[in-house]
């Protein structure tokens, strides 16, 4: 769990290394972002309330 309030850089890295497994171990970029919007939902919560800090969490690929 990260505390979204104090997001220190050992947050941060901790959770891109995370966040990068998601992608060596997935067939499709789909499923890929799922599993990255999943994991940001369940683990990033206010330290004031002990709630999740994200009522949604969205995934979008742009084209230049």
């Amino acid at each position: 769990m990260y505390n979204q309030t104090p997001f220190t850089s050992k947050n941060l890295a901790k959770c891109s290394l995370v966040l990068r497994q998601f992608g060596r171990d997935t067939p499709s970029m789909q499923e890929s972002s799922q599993k990255i919007a999943d994991y940001i939902y369940k683990h990033f919560y206010d330290s004031e309330s002990e709630q999740n800090s994200c009522a949604l969490v969205c995934l979008f690929k742009t084209h230049p």
